[in-house]
Order: C-alpha cells, then sequence, then structure tokens
C-alpha cells in the first residue's frame, strides 16, 4: 500500500491557549484512510507555568553549588 513516513502539521493557526487540532483536522488525501477517533486530541496550546524565582537570588546564584575539599589527615600531617 502506499504508508507514508510522516505527517507535516502546521502550527501556524495555533494563536491563543485552549487551540487544538485534533484527528478529524488532518488533511492527508484519499488515498489515507484514519482509523482513530476524529476526535482524538493531537495537540493543544496550554499555558506556560512561570517558575517562581527567590526574592533577591539571580536564578544563575541558584544554580552554584559550594565545594568544600578537606584534607586528608596524611596530606595535613605533610604540610607541618
Amino acid at each position: 500500500g502506499d504508508l507514508i513516513a510522516h505527517i507535516e502539521v502546521s502550527l501556524d493557526q495555533l494563536t491563543e491557549v485552549d487551540q487544538e487540532i485534533r484527528v478529524g483536522d488532518l488533511n492527508l488525501g484519499e488515498k489515507i484512510e484514519i482509523l482513530s477517533d476524529p476526535d482524538e486530541l493531537i495537540v493543544r496550546v496550554i499555558p506556560v507555568e512561570a517558575e517562581e524565582v527567590a526574592e533577591g537570588v539571580a536564578p544563575e546564584a541558584e544554580a552554584q553549588v559550594e565545594v568544600i575539599k578537606r584534607e586528608k589527615p596524611e596530606e595535613a600531617e605533610e604540610k607541618e
């Protein structure tokens, strides 16, 4: 048969939150029969949840970790 390798769907029409594309919205031509439910959801626009940033702390500062290295007892004795 006529199998297709991939399907391209333009998301340009999705400009507002809660807009969606469903299986029934796809136009694959007459040779392709879709067996899925036409109401099956493919993609929906959802709002992005903003991360809360601690007041006065830059995001870069949160990611930095202070590394403290202890000397081995042998190294401490050698320095004396």
